[in-house]
């Protein structure tokens, strides 16, 4: 039997977090679609992962996801407050809401890092301030060595 392996693969998405938006109706055609600032959002995280790796969780394997938000400094906060951002003694108590912001990542990783969201086991969202804006994900698995077609390209 083979031993086990842990796959950690992380990457991050400069700019400002965003939180999923709640789907649209279409009066027309009564049918609900997702805006398009959150599809261009869950596309740059997808693109983020892909520069990153072409690795891919196994389907059915248990994947744990840590997300980190960083929010930027306001400009007009006092130079004491500052340090104490970044220090993570005041945290940030801004919109956007901690699951929109996992659910867009999540959501942007779908058939990308993992086959279904529904291989998610464990999940961590934190929130801090930074210099600058950028959401940091740290996604990982465990896989045996012996398995043959363990990872898919991207390419199919």
């Amino acid at each position: 039997m083979s031993e086990k392996e842990t796959m950690i693969v992380a990457f991050q998405v400069p700019g400002k977090p965003f939180g999923k938006q709640r789907p649209r109706v279409n009066t027309r055609t009564h049918r609900a679609y997702t805006p398009k600032q959150t599809m261009d959002y869950e596309k740059r995280i997808a693109n983020a992962y892909r520069r990153t790796t072409k690795y891919k969780a196994p389907k059915d394997t248990p994947v744990q996801m840590t997300i980190y938000a960083y929010h930027q400094v306001p400009k007009s906060a006092p130079k004491k407050r500052v340090g104490a951002m970044l220090d993570d003694r005041i945290l940030p108590t801004v919109k956007p809401d901690i699951d929109n912001i996992a659910k867009v990542v999540i959501d942007g990783l779908n058939k990308v890092a993992y086959e279904d969201d529904n291989q998610i086991v464990d999940l961590r969202v934190v929130k801090r301030y930074a210099k600058s804006p950028k959401i940091v994900v740290m996604i990982t698995w465990e896989y045996t060595n012996d398995k043959k077609g363990l990872y898919r390209s991207f390419k199919r």
